[in-house]
């Protein structure tokens, strides 16, 4: 669809103060700007009457990567006590057999779609790397971007980790390009992400708008089952995970035509949660287990 002009804003973050909205400093990469297509769209949010749309999204490079000391202090110093200081403040060493092996991981709406190759032993591994998707609603999108440490035999650790939701960073332009600090891991530095969302003329429903990921959850306080008449165990599962509620909860309905399960939470019992990876084309199947059978009775 054309870019609405009456969507069109100064380009400045709202997030600051007046006083600083006009420090270059502060101001986002907007690059070589070559005709009135690039003009409007580092200048106009995505149309929130078009939510659909394809989602790029660029890792470029980190820097000043390192890892955490997490072993402490290098313990006693008798012999080393004329030994100069360490140098204070963020890592400048390209190379060294501390740092670590770095590769990053973009993941959509909590599904990986895309992870770059490794670079071995840097501070400043350069990626130019990146992936485009199809997101089906910008406006509850989030893009994660972690950062981890490829090691052998082992897992790789987190060295940070990158959220970025979409309708808080497209808040003034459907591009950005901005550095972020890695957090949330063993490792410090910072990464420079380019982000670009523009949609597609396609109004999904309401109830397809969501993620694929999710959780399948009972917010009723009991199932019923009509028609039958056995005391059993009722069991749920989905494409990759199950759970279960016991027979003591199993109790006969008044009008006798009948069985219920109550579910009502009860000191954190009963919190029938299904994690499902696929949310438009898992089944839940409800399998009735009764005492001396193996398999499921019904």
């Amino acid at each position: 669809p054309q870019i609405r002009p009456a969507l069109r804003t100064d380009g400045k973050d709202p997030n600051l103060p007046d006083s600083l909205k006009d420090h270059k400093d502060l101001q986002d990469e907007k690059g070589t700007v070559d005709n009135e297509t690039e003009d409007a769209v580092v200048h106009t949010p995505p149309d929130p009457l078009w939510p659909s749309g394809i989602c790029s999204v660029i890792v470029h490079q980190i820097v000043n990567l390192e890892l955490e000391n997490i072993k402490g202090s290098e313990g006693n110093r008798k012999g080393r006590e004329y030994e100069p200081a360490k140098e204070f403040g963020e890592n400048t060493e390209e190379e060294s057999k501390k740092l670590p092996t770095s590769y990053c991981t973009i993941i959509y709406n909590d599904q990986l779609v895309y992870r770059t190759r490794a670079k071995a032993v840097s501070s400043k591994p350069i990626f130019n790397a990146g992936t485009e998707r199809f997101m089906r609603d910008w406006r509850s999108g989030i893009v994660t971007i972690s950062v981890r440490d490829q090691r052998h035999r082992q897992h790789d650790p987190i060295l940070g980790v990158v959220p970025l939701k979409l309708s808080d960073i497209l808040q003034t332009s459907s591009q950005v390009t901005r550095w972020y600090p890695l957090d949330g891991g063993i490792g410090f530095g910072r990464v420079r992400i380019s982000l670009l969302f523009r949609s597609i003329e396609t109004r999904l429903p309401p109830n397809m708008l969501g993620w694929d990921v999710g959780t399948f959850e009972f917010t009723s306080a009991r199932i019923l089952a009509l028609n039958y008449h056995s005391h059993a165990k009722l069991k749920m599962r989905t494409g990759g995970s199950s759970g279960s509620i016991s027979k003591t909860q199993c109790r006969s309905l008044a009008e006798g035509d009948g069985m219920f399960w109550d579910i009502t939470k009860k000191d954190g019992k009963n919190d029938v949660r299904l994690p499902v990876k696929f949310r438009y084309r898992s089944p839940v199947v409800f399998e009735f287990h009764t005492a001396g059978k193996r398999s499921a009775a019904a």
